[in-house]
């Protein structure tokens, strides 16, 4: 739980309340031109837990996380992340997660710790207890 939150009286969902970091009910994003990419999707998954996509191209994962993240609107159906609302509570709930879309441009010679404090000490603004 962030300051924030805590002052905010919100808390984030934990390990300890069992409470879902994610929940989606019957999510779905069909775009433009009819092209259904997420079909009616009920997705939970617990505190605490290590979750990933996968599929192969073009199932839904990339739109799914989209979604989930609040940058772009579903079609129909409802997305939850740290029990709030999305796309909704995205300036809320954004400060709290962290999320890889598509490929990342990471430096083949460093491991993905080492990429990590690459990127923080590029910049300026971090928190330096970051490092």
């Amino acid at each position: 739980m962030t300051d924030t939150a805590a002052e905010a009286g919100d808390s984030a969902p934990d390990a300890a309340t069992g409470a879902p970091v994610i929940r989606t009910r019957g999510l779905t994003k069909r775009y433009r031109g009819g092209q259904l990419a997420v079909d009616g999707l009920d997705l939970t998954v617990p505190a605490g837990s290590v979750f990933g996509f996968l599929g192969p191209n073009g199932s839904g994962k990339t739109t799914t996380i989209r979604m989930l993240m609040g940058l772009i609107d579903p079609t129909s159906g409802t997305a939850e992340v740290l029990g709030r609302p999305m796309p909704e509570a995205a300036r809320t709930v954004l400060p709290q997660v962290g999320a890889l879309i598509e490929g990342p441009a990471l430096y083949g010679f460093l491991n993905g710790r080492g990429n990590l404090l690459r990127y923080d000490r590029a910049d300026p603004t971090a928190d330096p207890r970051t490092r």
